[in-house]
């Protein structure tokens, strides 16, 4: 949208941070604390790794046990 439409309605326009730095120095309670004063979506990548990393597991766990099911024992 155009910034004239943002400002005329008193909204802040789309934004991304990308915050870096080494570990165990505050990133996430930076980010947290802008989030909070912005009223921002705060998004933690460990999160949406964690996720991921679950959903592959459970995919991974039903075609290991599909294929238990499935094998009868015969070759070929």
């Amino acid at each position: 949208m155009n910034q004239l439409i943002y400002e005329s309605l008193g909204l802040f326009q789309p934004m991304r941070v990308c915050i870096l730095g080494p570990p165990a120095v505050g990133k996430t309670t930076i980010c947290s604390e802008l989030a909070k004063q912005f009223k921002l979506h705060h998004i933690k990548i460990k999160d949406v790794i964690d996720e991921a990393m679950a959903k592959l597991q459970a995919s991974a766990d039903r075609a290991d046990k599909g294929d238990e099911e499935d094998d009868d024992g015969r070759g070929g």
